[in-house]
């Protein structure tokens, strides 16, 4: 099991009870380049507040960030192309 800042690593599961992937959490200086320069793009003022890689049974990859930005908090998804998935005021 891994830990990053209190956080574990996990099995992630729909309401049916089917394995949909794996999360891990993420140190801030792991997350790839292009994911942070995506956002940047869409957030200039932002400061993460949290990052978790979640790698789906088909092997895709996807990166869920919780962030602030000009007095609001945000969560998004982007593949490791940068190309934001979901995008939700929170």
């Amino acid at each position: 099991m891994t830990r990053v800042a209190d956080k574990y690593e996990q099995a992630l599961y729909d309401d049916k009870g089917k394995h949909f992937g794996h999360e891990v959490p993420l140190a801030l200086e792991l997350l790839p380049q292009i994911v942070k320069n995506s956002l940047l793009s869409e957030f200039p003022s932002m400061k993460i507040l949290d990052a978790e890689q979640i790698t789906h049974p088909d092997g895709r990859i996807e990166y869920e960030i919780e962030l602030t930005s000009q007095g609001a908090e945000w969560e998004l998804a982007l593949n490791p192309e940068g190309k934001i998935l979901v995008k939700e005021k929170l």
